[in-house]
């Protein structure tokens, strides 16, 4: 990309309707120190008479933004990083360099086991918090800002566990406790972090899904609707915020071995192995993986997208 800053044009000739023209560019200098060079163009009529001639100057705009990526140490914020997702996200973005603020509401043992682990790379912080209540997800955003200076890529990895009820056996305060968690606090992060984003004209928002969204199941519907709210979240943030440099999109794994399934029944972790194309469950460090790869720069034109990583399941 190139900031056309400056343009000269003299016209020598008319120029009618219907005529073929040549255009010609020649960069006759270059300059390193404001990043510009100036081009000097020539147009020239069907009788080989020059008709419009002019100099450019402009400034490369690519190697700026790579020379300021190269020197800004991107952070993270990590919501729920003590879980099985979280934990490995956080190893994963300490292990390419980010700076992470690590976010739990409890087991203050395993933040600072994460913490450690990271700061053997790059540098973290932990913050203590209740994200169900709106004003400490204020509160975990600045803390994160204040601590680094800037908030560059936010996921939340809190969940809870699975209610599986029919649906006419369901609460209404059950539906409204998983609505709570899936979808109100991932609306009040955005709200939070957004604006902080916009001032730097870059940022990354990073959800977590369910493949059993995908899949019609009637027991699980608490979750599934809230997980299916959260993908509608995903799509309209992303709709409107990536003209700002803002990218939104969602991971959706299949079953994760992690502490939150440890007690499933034995049965449903054969069946969903089964479905999967490689036969079995997936790593929270394979998810990890992915998200890496979203808070990362190669990932830079992807947004409002569901990166499935499921093993091939319903594939």
């Amino acid at each position: 990309g190139a900031l056309w800053f400056s343009q000269t044009l003299n016209f020598s000739l008319p120029v009618r309707i219907g005529d073929t023209i040549t255009v010609i560019g020649e960069v006759v200098e270059k300059r390193k120190k404001d990043k510009s060079i100036k081009i000097k163009t020539d147009v020239y009529n069907g009788n080989s008479q020059v008709v419009i001639s002019g100099v450019a100057q402009v400034r490369i705009i690519e190697e700026i933004m790579e020379e300021v990526k190269n020197n800004v140490t991107r952070v993270a914020l990590v919501f729920g990083a003590t879980g099985g997702i979280g934990s490995a996200t956080c190893m994963e973005l300490g292990e390419l360099g980010f700076n992470v603020a690590v976010h739990y509401r409890d087991e203050p043992s395993e933040a600072t086991r994460i913490k450690a682990n990271i700061d053997k790379r790059s540098k973290s912080i932990t913050i203590i918090a209740d994200i169900l209540n709106e004003l400490d997800v204020v509160r975990v955003i600045n803390a994160a800002i204040t601590g680094f200076g800037r908030i560059d890529v936010v996921v939340n990895c809190m969940s809870t566990p699975l209610l599986n009820v029919k649906f006419l056996d369901v609460e209404r305060d059950c539906f409204d406790k998983q609505m709570s968690m899936d979808l109100d606090t991932n609306i009040n992060i955005a709200k939070g972090v957004i604006p902080h984003m916009l001032k730097n004209g870059y940022g990354k928002i990073i959800h977590i899904g369910s493949s059993l969204a995908d899949k019609l199941n009637g027991e699980l519907s608490t979750y599934v609707i809230s997980k299916s709210a959260l993908w509608g979240l995903t799509k309209s943030l992303s709709h409107e915020f990536a003209p700002k440099g803002i990218r939104v999109n969602m991971i959706t794994p299949s079953l994760v071995n992690t502490s939150l399934t440890a007690d499933f029944p034995e049965k449903s972790k054969l069946i969903m192995a089964s479905q999967s194309q490689l036969r079995r469950n997936a790593y929270a460090t394979e998810i990890a993986g992915a998200i890496g790869f979203l808070a990362s720069d190669k990932s830079d034109y992807i947004t409002g997208q569901n990166i499935r990583v499921n093993g091939g399941i319903y594939g």
